[in-house]
C-alpha cells in the first residue's frame, strides 16, 4: 500500500513539474515522442538516484537540482 501511495505522490510531482515547465521554460519544437522520452528519463532518473543515493534532504535537493537542470537542456 505505502508503494502504491508513493508511485501517486511522485506521479503527480511529475505532472506539477510539467505544469511547470511549460509555463516557465522557452520550448523548441519537438516531437510528442520526444517529450514523452525525456519526461520519462526525467521520472526514471530522479527517482533512481533519490531512493539509491539520498540519505538527507540536502542530497535529495542536490540530486532534483541536477536533474531538473538536465531536463532543462533537454526541454529548452
Amino acid at each position: 500500500m505505502m508503494k502504491v501511495m508513493l508511485a501517486a505522490i511522485e506521479i503527480f510531482s511529475l505532472v506539477y513539474q510539467r505544469i511547470f515547465a511549460q509555463k516557465v521554460l522557452t520550448q523548441r519544437k519537438h516531437s510528442r515522442v520526444w517529450e514523452c522520452f525525456v519526461w520519462g528519463m526525467y521520472f526514471v532518473i530522479s527517482n533512481f538516484f533519490t531512493y539509491s543515493f539520498a540519505k538527507s534532504a540536502w542530497d535529495n535537493t542536490g540530486i532534483f537540482v541536477v536533474s531538473f537542470f538536465l531536463l532543462y537542456v533537454f526541454y529548452i
